[in-house]
């Protein structure tokens, strides 16, 4: 009869363990572990029960230690005694030993397992004072409890890893959506900033536009005046100039203004004054209020009279940084322009500027001119006709493209989903639209600036490149054919810019010319350069046109000489006294079967820095 009780309690113990699974679902593994342990002690009358598991990801490290003399529901003990630590440490499974009991008088036998094969996991031991202790029947009941509890801690880690990945997701997801937010808030912002810059862009080129057309100066000062005042919104504005000869700012244009203030400022000297600030300085002034301003504090009377409490003048320079004047926008309002809106203003001053200039400038230009050798002089003239509808033309024409392609960006961005990569191609065409423009302004100041030869390090290439983009309306206008071969060679050479522009342009336009005429074969314009040895290098202009005889050829050259009705004649002659200027030689031969070849060597000397 005691046997079978016996075996009624190891049947008990063994579906205890067995389910053990029941209870642990959904349990992480310290809870799982704390379970097997008080499960083993009562079922088992064990001592103590200890347990260690390793902190694999994502579960934590952590000692957890049971004892009888707690219960189903005590805490455990308070402490960790090292030496179940060490035992933990060296379990090996089922190497069942005695030792002194750490935890109260006597001996223990204690049977150390591994929760996993690899103890990757965790181990665990069992101690208990009974002299026969473990039995074959507790043997096996420690091996199924910790095979389930393996089994469980798997499972729980693999949830808990489910989950650290489900929010490692989430998280992304939520950072991503940031990212996304934001940069479709940057985008929208670009948006606006693109739209803004494009009216502003459009305006300046409808303002330049009409600049150029306008021929005389008070008209063209009243344009930029109301274009300023519109760009900051202002309530009235004026334009003084400064007299060359009194140094005093007269007031050529104004809007809004009563008498009072005309009578006022006009001819004022008085560097108190914000224009006269601006003069002094020679930078921008603003005064947001003048009430407060104690430099202003003269003329708060005639402020209140004209009824303006802001005020910033912008001064004018020319190119030289000669000061030509003060442009001025009043506020009824305390007041001061944004850095967007003075940036735009600036741009409107030097457009004005250069109007300025270009009008003031007209008499003495004509008075240097007549000392000027009649040669050259003619011969620049007839460079500057030939490029001047050119010139006009492309600087309108990146304009164009800047407005087209900002356009174009808009429409990609106004798209539901943005498309940034063609966005952004969009800008790139517009700085490298801008960029030409200005390439063209400054290639005509510098072909039209009359100023002694000053020789500089030249590339040939360069300067070859830069006459065939001026000359390019006239050369497709024509049909004309145009082939560059230029040397893979440094083509430096020490040079006048201005000069060597003017005699390519007059070599490239009398190939076009003699081009034009021809209406059964191809038009069709070379240009060669070459490197000849270690002094010098050879530019040679071939054209396929109409050829000269010999007696023309014989007189190419010839002051005067010319077989074009409306010529003037002096364009090779002048071209071949520059180049010899330069050390070098201009030659003319025949094009077999048609046209002519023009060549002209410079010498290299030396080393150029």
């Amino acid at each position: 009869m005691l046997e079978i009780t016996r075996l009624h309690g190891n049947l008990d113990d063994l579906s205890g363990v067995v389910n053990l699974s029941a209870i642990w679902a959904g349990d992480g593994p310290q809870q799982i572990v704390d379970a097997l342990l008080k499960v083993l002690i009562h079922r088992l009358d064990l001592e103590f029960a200890a347990a260690r598991l390793s902190g694999n990801s994502p579960m934590s490290a952590t000692e957890i230690l049971r004892t009888a003399s707690f219960g189903d529901g005590g805490p455990g003990t308070a402490t960790f005694p090292s030496q179940i630590s060490t035992w933990l440490d060296a379990a090996s499974p089922m190497v069942v030993f005695e030792a002194p009991n750490p935890l109260g008088p006597g001996r223990i036998s204690v049977v150390p397992l591994r929760i996993d094969p690899q103890s990757r996991i965790g181990s665990l031991i069992a101690a208990s004072t009974r002299g026969d202790f473990p039995t074959k029947i507790e043997i096996l009941v420690l091996r199924i409890a910790v095979n389930q509890a393996a089994m469980a801690l798997h499972e729980a880690q693999r949830t808990l890893e489910q989950r650290q990945v489900a929010l490692e997701f989430e998280q992304r997801v939520a950072l991503r959506t940031a990212e996304l937010v934001d940069a479709n808030r940057q985008l929208m912002l670009l948006k606006d900033q693109l739209a803004a810059e494009l009216l502003a862009m459009t305006r300046l080129h409808q303002f330049s536009t009409r600049l150029w057309a306008i021929t005389e100066l008070p008209a063209a000062l009243e344009e930029a005046l109301t274009a300023t005042i519109e760009i900051q919104q202002a309530d009235f504005g004026n334009v003084q100039l400064c007299n060359p000869e009194s140094n005093v700012l007269e007031i050529v244009a104004q809007r809004g203004f009563n008498a009072q203030f005309l009578e006022y400022f006009d001819q004022l000297a008085h560097s108190s004054a914000v224009f006269g600030r601006a003069m002094h300085s020679r930078s921008r002034v603003v005064v947001e209020d003048v009430e407060i301003d104690e430099q202003f504090a003269p003329h708060r009377h005639i402020a209140c009279a004209a009824g303006f409490r802001a005020v910033q003048s912008t001064p004018l320079f020319s190119r030289g940084g000669e000061f030509l004047g003060v442009i001025s926008t009043h506020f009824k309002r305390p007041h001061r322009p944004s850095e967007h809106e003075l940036r735009l203003t600036d741009l409107y001053a030097r457009q004005a500027a250069e109007m300025i200039e270009r009008k003031r400038t007209g008499d003495e230009r004509a008075r240097l001119i007549a000392h000027i050798d009649r040669l050259t002089h003619a011969s620049r003239v007839m460079s500057m006709v030939e490029l001047t509808t050119s010139v006009a033309h492309e600087i309108n024409q990146p304009l164009g493209g800047v407005i087209s392609n900002a356009n174009a960006c808009i429409r990609w961005l106004n798209r539901e989903i943005p498309d940034v990569r063609e966005a952004r191609a969009a800008v790139e065409h517009i700085v490298r639209d801008a960029n030409r423009a200005s390439d063209v302004v400054q290639s005509i100041r510098s072909l039209a600036k009359r100023a002694p030869m000053h020789k500089r390090a030249l590339d040939v290439n360069a300067v070859i490149c830069e006459v065939i983009s001026m000359l390019d309306e006239q050369l497709r206008s024509s049909c004309i054919e145009t082939t560059l071969a230029l040397s893979d060679a440094a083509m430096i050479v020490p040079a006048d810019r201005v000069q060597l522009q003017q005699v390519l342009v007059n070599l490239v336009v009398n190939a076009i010319e003699a081009l034009r005429p021809l209406m059964n074969r191809p038009r069709r314009l070379r240009i060669v350069s070459r490197r000849e040895a270690e002094d010098r290098v050879t530019v040679g202009i071939a054209d396929e046109g109409i050829g000269s005889g010999e007696r023309v050829m014989d007189r190419l050259f010839d002051a005067f000489f010319t077989t074009k009705p409306d010529g003037v004649g002096v364009g090779l002659s002048i071209s071949r006294s520059i180049i010899k200027a330069h050390g070098g030689e201009l030659m003319a031969a025949r094009n077999e079967p048609h046209g002519l070849i023009m060549t002209f060597w410079l010498p290299i000397h030396g080393q150029i820095p």
